[in-house]
């Protein structure tokens, strides 16, 4: 998969295109108490960390003049699985305390306003680089 992103970014690269990279807050260590910055030192600590880590690395040494990289994390929307309709259903339904761990700090994205901004990005002509 790593090399088809560079593949991605080779072929935008040969046509000029802009190209929007989604990638995660796994590439950093999670021992931060504050949100992370685009600047901030990545560190990822799971498998999946490192490959998306390794895909953002990829992408931009193939075409950094027009690679966005868009880290966004706890995506929920009214489909699939997510944290959000978790909590929500368990609230109404009313079957006492809802209990969570509180060992994770997070901002819940929604995908559906994550879609709309990726859409921004890619009309804008907002410059390269990393984007939280």
């Amino acid at each position: 998969m790593i090399l088809g992103l560079r593949n991605v970014a080779l072929a935008a690269r040969a046509c000029g295109a802009k190209l929007i990279h989604v990638s995660t807050d796994y590439v950093f260590s999670g021992e931060g108490k504050t949100p992370w910055q685009v600047d901030d030192r990545i560190n990822p600590q799971s498998a999946y960390g490192r490959t998306k880590a390794d895909g953002e690395g990829r992408v931009l040494s193939a075409y950094p003049e027009k690679t966005s990289i868009v880290r966004t994390a706890w995506l929920y929307s009214p489909w699939g699985k997510n944290f959000a309709k978790t909590m929500t259903r368990l609230a109404l339904n009313g079957e006492g305390e809802v209990r969570v761990v509180n060992d994770q700090m997070g901002q819940p994205t929604s995908a559906i306003d994550l879609a709309k901004q990726l859409v921004e990005l890619g009309l804008s002509s907002s410059p390269a680089g990393i984007y939280h």
